[in-house]
């Protein structure tokens, strides 16, 4: 805005009427503070478009932006996957959208995930993310000759809770993660 000022001799309010009036988009960090003519970003399929380090959205700010991301997505978003669709960390703002009337997030496996409040794209995004737990609890299960080992322990220790079975396999030299025990039972 400084350098338009500047440059056009003209008042920063002038400026943004003029701005608006083109329908210029705004960009969603560095406190809105860069502008870009419509007809030049190429959004990308999640409507951002990044110049340099700046980013911009077809959904307007960073709120607005958010909200579209989360509407669009199939099995709603992670704060990891918000962070690498927007190219800044979401863990820094996404505290100010927990009690958001357009956001639901729900808790899994100690990681939030965001949902769209419409309850149709919610409905949908809910079975997406079923989808996804469950290929990946499929394909993250430990070996055959590790599963027998930990099952052989659970036979011995039958009380035992997911975390003390791993801890009892490991102590037997096999490496595996709580995760995949609890995709294996």
């Amino acid at each position: 805005m400084v350098n338009l000022v500047s440059l056009l001799n003209y008042s920063e309010r002038t400026i943004k009427r003029r701005l608006k009036h083109w329908k210029a988009y705004t960009s969603y960090n560095y406190n809105s503070s860069f502008y870009v003519l419509p007809d030049i970003p190429e959004f990308d399929q999640y409507g951002i478009w990044k110049y340099r380090k700046i980013f911009f959205s077809k959904f307007g700010n960073l709120n607005k932006t958010l909200k579209g991301i989360i509407d669009q997505s199939v099995a709603g978003l992670t704060a990891s996957e918000i962070s690498d669709i927007l190219g800044l960390s979401a863990y820094t703002f996404l505290s100010h959208f927990k009690n958001d009337p357009n956001l639901q997030r729900h808790q899994h496996n100690g990681r939030y995930i965001y949902f769209s409040k419409k309850p149709n794209i919610f409905e949908i995004q809910k079975t997406g993310r079923d989808e996804i737990r469950q290929s990946i609890a499929e394909s993250d299960l430990p070996s055959d000759s590790d599963s027998v080992i930990i099952l052989a322990e659970l036979i011995k220790h039958p009380k035992d809770t997911i975390e003390q079975l791993t801890r009892r396999t490991r102590r037997k030299g096999i490496k595996v993660s709580i995760e995949k025990v609890r995709n294996l039972l």
